[in-house]
């Protein structure tokens, strides 16, 4: 063994490795969605927690459980256990909300000032959750997946040649392009939330609101009694656009 020469370098390796979270979808299913108030086609979706090499998942991970994420654009999500999905038709399952919902047409349709608002809140309420709703993680990948493969694969890249030719400016090149892909992701994934929590007030709008037919007075009251009641989404709501649905 040779021993080592005064001011000789060596060159550290960054390896970037750990847990993550994955999504899969093993089925498509009839469900009841509370921002649409009515039965609709749910992604079943398995939730992993895998291992991960510079992003690139391995191994199958640990089941960690079960959700529906909506087709539509609402964006609905919520944990769910896959044999209750199979005990019943949801059309069983769901009857007593059904029911519920179908009152909740009909005091919106009556020409009774007390029962329009009361239905109105409801239908506040709805808005003001469905602002809060968590963007399916599965739908946001989809959009980053394209880019999080050229960026990674091209750190990946730059990271053998750095060792195959022991050059620092190439090591270097690794390591701005891998940080360049991680800033550009976190930036498109917060950009593509924001898009999906839009639509998912549109869609609760379009179906919690437009039944309705509120004038911009009925709004404002709607409104100022979320507001009243701890909602302070409502204060962001655009009703001007609602009154207009």
């Amino acid at each position: 063994m040779e021993p080592e020469h005064a001011g000789s370098e060596r060159q550290a390796m960054f390896i970037f490795w750990g847990t993550r979270r994955s999504e899969s979808v093993v089925d498509t299913v009839a469900e009841y969605c509370p921002v649409h108030r009515g039965l609709h086609e749910f992604d079943v979706v398995a939730v992993r927690t895998k291992w991960h090499l510079y992003g690139i998942p391995v191994g199958k991970g640990r089941l960690a459980g079960h959700e529906i994420h909506t087709s539509q654009q609402c964006g609905h999500v919520r944990a769910v256990d896959p044999a209750a999905i199979a005990s019943a038709p949801a059309e069983l399952r769901y009857a007593e909300q059904l029911a519920s919902d179908a009152e909740w047409r009909q005091r919106g349709a009556s020409h009774d000032p007390a029962h329009r608002a009361s239905a109105l809140r409801e239908a506040m309420v709805q808005l003001c959750t469905a602002t809060e709703l968590k963007p399916a993680d599965h739908q946001v990948n989809a959009e980053l997946k394209k880019p999080a493969l050229i960026g990674f694969g091209s750190a990946v890249l730059l990271l053998v040649l750095a060792i195959v030719l022991e050059n620092k400016f190439v090591g270097a090149g690794f390591a701005a392009a891998l940080l360049a892909t991680f800033i550009y992701l976190v930036v498109r994934s917060d950009v593509i939330k924001a898009r999906r929590r839009k639509e998912a007030l549109t869609a609760a709008a379009r179906f919690g609101i437009e039944p309705l037919r509120p004038s911009r007075a009925e709004l404002e009251a709607a409104a100022k009694w979320a507001k009243g009641q701890g909602y302070d989404k409502a204060k962001k709501l655009d009703l001007e656009q609602l009154a207009a649905v």
